[in-house]
């Protein structure tokens, strides 16, 4: 019993990290202003509309349409301004 239960436990401290170095993906940024139209790709290629206060992580693509404009703050207080063009 006390052997079912050690392999439990070791199971799910291996599924612990296997999650946390596959699942995790470090915060680039927030989104902070945006004007007119914007959209983000993830890794895998789904694309999704952004909206202010949206986490952006390393990996994901920022794209802007025409006559917009994206404010993104970095982790480390950087301002990064996206335009068309």
């Amino acid at each position: 019993m006390v052997n079912d239960a050690l392999r439990y436990l070791l199971a799910f401290l291996a599924a612990l990290l296997v999650c946390q170095i596959t699942c995790a993906e470090e915060l680039f940024g927030t989104i902070d202003a945006i004007s007119g139209n914007a959209s983000v790709t993830d890794k895998s290629g789904v694309s999704s509309d952004i909206s202010k206060g949206q986490k952006i992580y390393q990996g994901q693509t920022i794209n802007t349409s025409p006559e917009s404009e994206t404010h993104l703050v970095t982790v480390d207080g950087g301002i990064i301004a996206l335009r068309p063009d």
